[in-house]
């Protein structure tokens, strides 16, 4: 019982707190109902209680090995901070970098606090202590406000950096922690120069934050950029595509009117054997060359996306088999679904241009399983292509800078109905599956 008594102190209950509700502040996702907000505090009270066994574990831990004297304190906070981050796996990395940076805030602040009261003040300062915890909390609610859980691309080299600065910084708390417990000796000048560094860990790891922060910032910019860029450029793909699909419905209807006419010739001569063979004749080339190219799955979005790329990869001299069944209405934004369809298909046909392979080919399946909306397209590609160059969505087009963004507008749309995006290559073939979740209606009702 000897952690409770000298160490569960009211300054190390309030420090347990400060650790546990930034942590909460930072990673929790709270709504405005009172469901969220007990399942907030519940998530607090676990929290508390899951730091004080860990803390008392590892004190527990330092009496039987004496060298671990010192870094118990400093590795329990390590894994609380590093078990509830990973409670979700979603956009971890940057989950992974706010809690690096939480970690070398909360030491360097609370190592500061410490050494700055006892050597400066010569005495402990509740005050003080209250006020640098309040501090930790307001610097919690920055990191939230800059939230790097919003980015799937952060870049990697960014994170990298930060990452490395972040533990050689913690490296250095961790060496002056040894020499503070007896491992190597100490005197007023390095423990004046170790309060200086701390402030200086505290202002490089939230500056290294912030710049990651507006360099992904940069790109999400630069990003919608480029995608509105595609997305005219589609639009204008659009129109050529309506106008020939106009000019071919003239060319059918010129061609039905002949047709009549000559069917009209036939029935005045009674020559009715040989109108009924015509007839016949004219209704097979009509469901060959065009019954079956238009797709009627009861769903008028998806008719329309779907037409209008079987007409698009009819000019480019690629087959679309489909294979639709999917309910009349779905809970999903238009622009979202048609963003999602028009760019797996374009990008499959743009591959299948590329790949001038035996088949010409392009399959894409829509179907409704249970609570889910499947979207799976795949297509052929070159039997020299590098797989893994091409699952990065490394683009080999001459102005690659301006292309490969449509998996991310993929992925995006994919997260925010709470479903996924998987991207794999099997063989010679390139398949994309997509699954959204059509219950998110529900849930918004």
């Amino acid at each position: 019982m000897d952690f409770f008594e000298i160490v569960y102190s009211y300054s190390f209950i309030m420090q347990l707190i400060t650790l546990d509700l930034s942590l909460l502040i930072i990673f929790y996702p709270f709504q405005k109902s009172l469901r969220s907000i007990a399942v907030a505090g519940a998530h607090l009270a676990a929290l508390f209680l899951l730091s004080t066994l860990l803390t008392w574990g590892f004190y527990s831990l330092s009496l039987i090995w004496r060298s671990f004297m010192g870094l118990n304190f400093l590795l329990a906070w390590l894994l609380l901070i590093g078990a509830y981050t990973c409670i979700s796996r979603k956009n971890f990395v940057g989950r992974l970098m706010m809690a690096i940076t939480l970690y070398v805030i909360f030491i360097a602040i609370g190592d500061f606090g410490r050494d700055f009261t006892r050597i400066v003040l010569g005495s402990y300062s509740s005050i003080l202590t209250v006020i640098l915890y309040l501090f930790i909390i307001g610097c919690s609610f920055i990191l939230r406000l800059f939230s790097l859980q919003k980015y799937d691309n952060i870049p990697v080299l960014s994170g990298f950096l930060m990452g490395l600065s972040d533990v050689c910084l913690s490296a250095l708390i961790y060496t002056k922690t040894l020499m503070n417990r007896g491992f190597a000796g100490s005197n007023e000048h390095e423990d004046i120069y170790y309060i200086v560094s701390c402030f200086i860990i505290f202002v490089v790891a939230v500056l290294s934050y912030l710049l990651t922060y507006s360099n992904c910032e940069k790109n999400k910019r630069t990003t919608e950029l480029l995608i509105a860029s595609k997305l005219l450029k589609a639009d204008k793909q659009t129109l050529m595509v309506s106008r020939q699909a106009i000019a071919e419905m003239h060319a059918i209807r010129h061609d039905i009117k002949n047709q009549f006419n000559v069917m009209r010739i036939m029935l005045s001569e009674k020559r009715y054997d040989d109108l009924a063979t015509y007839f016949d004749s004219m209704t097979d080339s009509f469901l060959r060359e065009s019954g079956s190219v238009f797709i009627d799955c009861g769903n008028p979005l998806i008719n329309s996306i779907v037409n209008m790329e079987v007409l698009k990869a009819n000019s480019y001299g690629i087959r679309l088999v489909t294979k639709i069944k999917v309910p009349q209405e779905l809970p999903f934004e238009d622009s979202d679904l048609c963003r999602l369809i028009v760019n797996l298909l374009d990008n499959a046909m743009e591959a299948v241009a590329r790949a001038q392979g035996k088949e010409n080919l392009v399959d894409c399946k829509i179907l409704k399983q249970r609570d889910y909306l499947y979207i799976g397209v795949q297509n052929e590609v070159r039997d020299d292509v590098d797989k893994k160059k091409l699952l990065k969505f490394e683009s080999e087009k001459e102005d690659s800078a301006k292309h490969g963004f449509g998996h991310r507008i993929v992925k995006r749309i994919a997260q925010k109905y709470n479903g996924y995006a998987n991207f794999t290559v099997k063989e010679n073939w390139f398949i994309a599956e997509i699954m959204l979740d059509c219950s998110i209606l529900q849930e918004k009702n």
